[in-house]
């Protein structure tokens, strides 16, 4: 299983729309429980359509990536609204969660607990 690092970095990638991810200008205020909580719920969404997204792409005609990939990325966007969040803040917080090793330790356990259905 791929390190939650680099998870977080290649949905931050796909948020970009396609574009590296560049830091946030502004800190990041403090992200509190609830947020981390929001954030891995949505980064799990957002890596399943992501790998959706992929094998759509890899059968389709050259003529119809550009609309699976604005299908996609309107799946993210209403993924992330969803969870309360946006493409900046998403963005604000991975770069945090690769800056700080407890940090990226909290949202791990959020994503093994959601992934074995606890919440």
């Amino acid at each position: 299983m791929r390190s939650l690092l680099t998870l977080v970095l290649c949905a931050a990638v796909w948020i970009g729309v396609g574009e590296a991810v560049a830091a946030p200008s502004a800190p990041a205020q403090r992200i509190d429980q609830a947020e981390i909580t929001r954030y891995a719920s949505a980064l799990l969404e957002i890596l399943n359509i992501r790998a959706i997204a992929n094998q759509r792409e890899r059968g389709a005609a050259p003529t119809r990536l550009g609309m699976l990939r604005e299908q996609a990325d309107a799946a993210i966007a209403a993924s992330l609204a969803d969870h309360g969040l946006n493409k900046d803040r998403f963005n604000q917080i991975t770069a945090a969660v690769a800056a700080r090793p407890a940090l990226e330790r909290q949202v791990r356990q959020h994503v093994m607990r959601e992934r074995l259905g606890y919440r």
